[in-house]
């Protein structure tokens, strides 16, 4: 065979000679070329980075995207903590204000000194009594994160952080000293709650007293709205609707509630007797439980989120000194 001026015959006769003395050379070779090669490439050369974190899915380092991650990495704390970007409103205009005259000496082009007498900018009167205005989204919020009221299920109640307290009997839930004094509560911890913030949604504390502030029907905002008459008129409404407890839990479970009264299948109602009260309401001592706005250690964990266990020993310490003070028992305390 001839191309041109090229035998190319020889060529040939080689090559087929080759392929059939050399087959499996020739089968294995494209697949080392086409797959082994570029595989040790990829693991050893030039890796895949990949990080344990699922929800980042792989580096941006050295990558068009470090950058922009860079940046939403910093401010991913501010937003998670707040969920917001203060704009502080501007403070309105003072119009009891005093103006200072000022005199300006200045030279016309003749060398005369002329006198100027201007007016300066408005000097507020200083207030110092007068309490410092927060912006509209400060406020809003405050007003919302002290509303421990819900109507739809709380996500991932059950990975909570919980306090069991140990009360003499069930008649002991609407004693006002015991109410008041897990009102209290919130203040009393809210500086270790600062800890968790930026990592939970979630601000409130779950007692039995917010629940009876949320279970009255005067519209109370939260527990320290609380009075004994409205407390005498929870209690009628907790008796009642304690005799449908077992058809409560299994309605909200199945989503049908027939021959229960309306004020009882409310989802705070629900809560009340499936996560707050034991199921024994008879029972003596009576165990009481609250959910704190924190979740457990595990519950971060698999979020690949790590506090560290002194923020939980600050926030256990707070609550113990909280208890003890007012005269409460913890499950597993002595009284």
């Amino acid at each position: 065979m001839r191309l041109g001026m090229i035998d190319l015959s020889g060529a040939f006769r080689i090559y087929s000679r080759s392929i059939y003395t050399h087959t499996w050379f020739y089968l294995l070779a494209p697949l080392v070329f086409t797959g082994l090669i570029p595989a040790i490439m990829l693991v050893f050369v030039f890796p895949v980075q990949l990080t344990k974190n699922a929800e980042i899915g792989f580096d941006t380092k050295d990558t068009p995207y470090s950058g922009p991650r860079i940046a939403w990495q910093m401010l991913q704390q501010t937003l998670i903590g707040s969920n917001r970007i203060r704009f502080a409103n501007p403070k309105p205009i003072d119009l009891n204000v005093t103006r200072v005259p000022m005199t300006i000496n200045n030279s016309n082009a003749n060398g005369q000194k002329i006198n100027r007498t201007l007016e300066t900018l408005p000097l507020r009167k200083q207030n110092t009594s007068a309490r410092r205005k927060r912006s509209w989204a400060d406020q809003l919020l405050a007003a919302f994160s002290n509303v421990p009221c819900y109507d739809a299920p709380i996500p991932l109640m059950e990975h909570l952080s919980q306090v069991v307290l140990e009360v003499p009997s069930y008649d002991a839930l609407f004693s006002m000293q015991l109410l008041n004094a897990l009102c209290g509560l919130q203040t009393s911890i809210s500086h270790q709650l600062k800890a968790f913030e930026s990592y939970t949604p979630y601000k409130n504390v779950w007692h039995i007293a917010n629940f009876f502030a949320c279970i009255s029907p005067n519209n109370l905002v939260n527990c320290t709205q609380l009075t004994v008459d409205d407390v005498e008129v929870v209690k009628g409404i907790v008796d009642e609707c304690k005799k449908y407890r077992e058809d409560i839990i299994q309605c909200k479970l199945k989503g049908k509630c027939p021959g229960i009264p309306p004020k009882c299948t409310s989802q705070m109602m629900f809560d009340l007797f499936y996560r707050l009260l034991p199921m024994n309401m008879d029972s003596h001592p009576f165990y009481l439980n609250t959910f704190l706005p924190v979740f457990t250690s595990t519950g971060y964990g698999t979020q690949n989120i790590y506090l560290p266990l002194k923020s939980y020993v600050d926030l256990e310490e707070a609550i113990i000194k909280h208890m003890q003070k007012h005269g409460l028992t913890m499950k597993g305390e002595t009284a």
